[in-house]
């Protein structure tokens, strides 16, 4: 506690300083068309703001989610925002978690923001994005391959970044809940309110259920008798408040704090001979961000995020599946607690006629602190310092480009039981064209090379003794290229993409004798596939459809299959909203995943997983006073499938629910 307080003090001491250097403006001259309006100042918390259209964001593959999609599809969580986006792909694992791929890269791959924060944790990479349930989110961005190097180290195959929903100078609230026939019940709030200059806003959410039912055509297995899934519930609640304030028209600050406190069961795997009997008990996180944005002068801004991040969680294994004793010797408790602190500065140049700059200096040190039982805490910790510049250039009005490049260092300080490996810097570059071959035309080409650190648990982790620590990791490296074209017509937008990526040093875990693996970078990987995606809004609704073909091919030297696992080679989505009658809607989303093939941990043969198509369907009715009610049917089918070995996936739900407010 004394050391987030002290840091808490730094956060504002080094916010003040901030603003008192920056030179003031006058009101709205000068101002980028996304800042000029009060209204944008959720904008504090984007790393890459869309609303600009710079040359990144026109020659990347960037699709959104915005605030409208969130409530038309009755959204709870992240996950289910970008279920249904080209290129991603949403598992559930082994630890009752859900991760996902985009493009055919893991979760550990990409970087994950909230609000401009990098929330994945310290000592894995990984973040299980569905824990962060709520009201409160406002939109979403994902940056595919290649993706602006604003975002820093480690986002070898992309970006994603959460925006929470920014308080209103208008009064406003909204509430919601629901339940479901799996004994589900789900409820949130958010207000806010304030004036021109001053804004506040707050919301609340809860999510809990005893256990989840598996379809009726589910056949038992060895360790699941179906009917509810075995020790499957969960409890997730999580609540925030934002605070922001204009302090004159070319000066804003905002405050962000958020809280998780979760707990959930991880139900056995139903295929294993030995399947593991865990619970985590405790998950929290908790999150407090300072955002500024400055004009400093006409054509210079900078905009800063500091941060802290906590994370801690208990994980508790058992001897059994009556979950009541440790005498085994797999059976143990585990604790983490980890924190990170940080800084971003974005200075943005527009001083140019051709184009703008725009750079980032980021500092983070990442502490990780672990122990079972009752022994003393191990402690890790690194530190991360980032500086990047992207330009743009815009040469004619048909031709435009960007080029850019990021220096990333890390320094490994602590390492219980190891000596800290020695520092290690990447240096990433990309560059991109853009041709508007009309005024609903365009297309682009680019190239990029990216690269991610070693996690602390890749160098140092033995794995409760199974696993032989390698701190000489090299980091991954990936090479992206990519082609595009996006069209509009007839009420139509249309996008499509082609795209290879060749990724190097892959980690993975090699056996190296007397039982032990370590993990070695001695992998190759090909990952490449095309996008097209489609939107027709009508005054009626709207209809959305995409497919993403992906082949991953395992190029590694010693290699048992040129396949890599459970990355689907087709997915296609398709999902629609129509109004049936005055206040009467009625939607759904359809998905089907094929052609994805797995190791068997058993046997270790290759297997083929089940092919899938998933479909949900919605039925609004909005009544008066902002009131409505609304009924959804998920896995409508009711199909007995499996995300991953042994982990069967839900079977029908029905759910209902009342909303108020907007």
């Amino acid at each position: 506690m004394k050391g987030s307080s002290v840091y808490m003090v730094g956060v504002l001491v080094g916010t003040l300083l901030t603003l008192g250097v920056a030179s003031p403006a006058r009101a709205q001259e000068g101002l980028p068309p996304d800042t000029a309006a009060v209204a944008s100042v959720y904008t504090l918390a984007e790393i890459v703001v869309l609303g600009k259209r710079n040359a990144v964001t026109r020659a990347a593959t960037v699709h959104q989610v915005d605030r409208n999609r969130i409530d038309e599809l009755g959204i709870r969580s992240p996950r289910d925002a970008m279920e249904h986006v080209p290129g991603v792909y949403f598992s559930r694992n082994i630890r009752n978690e859900n991760s996902f791929l985009l493009r055919g890269f893991e979760q550990r791959q990409v970087s994950v923001f909230v609000d401009g924060v990098p929330v994945s944790l310290a000592y894995d990479g990984l973040v299980d994005i569905s824990q962060f349930v709520g009201a409160d989110l406002e939109r979403v961005h994902i940056s595919h391959g290649f993706s602006s190097l604003l975002y820093g180290a480690n986002s070898l195959g992309g970006a994603v970044n959460l925006l929470t929903r920014p308080p209103s100078p208008e009064r406003r609230a909204s509430g919601r809940l629901e339940g479901s026939d799996h004994g589900r019940v789900f409820g949130s709030v958010e207000a806010s309110g304030g004036t021109d200059r001053l804004r506040l806003g707050g919301s609340a959410a809860l999510e809990r259920a005893g256990a989840f039912s598996l379809s009726r055509g589910f056949t038992p297995t060895l360790n699941e008798e179906g009917g509810e899934r075995a020790n499957s519930s969960y409890d997730r609640r999580r609540a925030g408040v934002r605070a922001q304030y204009l302090i004159t028209d070319s000066h804003q600050v905002a405050l962000n704090l958020s809280g998780t406190d979760n707990r959930f069961d991880v139900p056995p795997n139903a295929l294993a001979t030995r399947p593991r009997y865990w619970r985590f008990p405790v998950w929290r996180r908790g999150l407090v961000s300072v955002n500024t944005r400055h004009l400093l002068n006409p054509g210079v801004g900078l905009r800063t995020t500091w941060f802290h991040d906590r994370y801690r969680n208990v994980l508790r294994s058992f001897d059994d599946d009556t979950y009541t004793t440790q005498e085994r010797g797999y059976a143990f408790d585990s604790e983490y607690d980890d924190y990170s602190n940080g800084v971003n500065l974005y200075p943005s140049l527009s001083v140019f006629s051709m184009g703008t700059t725009d750079g980032v200096i980021s500092y983070r040190r990442d502490v990780h602190r672990q122990r079972s039982g009752d022994a003393p805490f191990e402690r890790y910790s690194t530190d991360l310092l980032t500086v990047a510049l992207e330009q743009d250039v815009d040469w004619t009005d048909v031709l435009s480009m960007m080029m850019g490049v990021n220096v990333n260092h890390l320094r490994p300080m602590v390492a219980e039981g190891h000596s800290a490996t020695d520092p290690r810097t990447q240096v990433n570059a990309q560059g991109a064209v853009q041709v508007a071959l009309g005024p609903a035309v365009s297309s682009r080409i680019a190239l990029a090379r990216k690269s991610r650190f070693p996690t602390m648990k890749e160098l140092y982790d033995s794995h409760l003794g199974r696993n032989l620590p390698n701190p000489g990791l090299r980091s991954e490296t990936a090479v992206h290229g990519e082609v595009g074209l996006d069209v509009a017509w007839g009420g139509w937008q249309g996008g499509a993409a082609v795209f290879r990526s060749e990724v190097r040093d892959l980690i993975d875990a090699m056996a190296v004798g007397e039982g032990l693996v370590q993990l070695q970078n001695n992998h190759r990987a090909r990952m490449e596939g095309f996008e097209v995606d489609l939107h027709h809004r009508m005054e009626v609704g709207w209809v959305s459809v995409n497919y993403a073909y992906l082949r991953a091919v395992n190029r590694s030297t010693e290699r048992d299959a040129d396949r890599l696992a459970y990355r689907p080679a087709h997915r296609v989505n398709a999902l629609a909203r129509v109004r049936v009658r005055e206040r009467v809607w009625v939607g759904g989303e359809v998905s089907y995943t094929a052609s994805q093939h797995y190791q068997n941990p058993d046997s270790r043969e290759w297997e083929r997983l089940n092919d899938m198509m998933w479909i949900n369907i919605r039925m609004e009715q909005e009544l008066r006073g902002g009131l409505g009610w609304y009924v959804r049917i998920d896995n409508a089918l009711d199909a007995a499938y499996f995300s991953e070995f042994g982990i069967p996936l839900p079977g029908r739900e029905v759910s209902v629910g009342m909303r108020v407010g907007g």
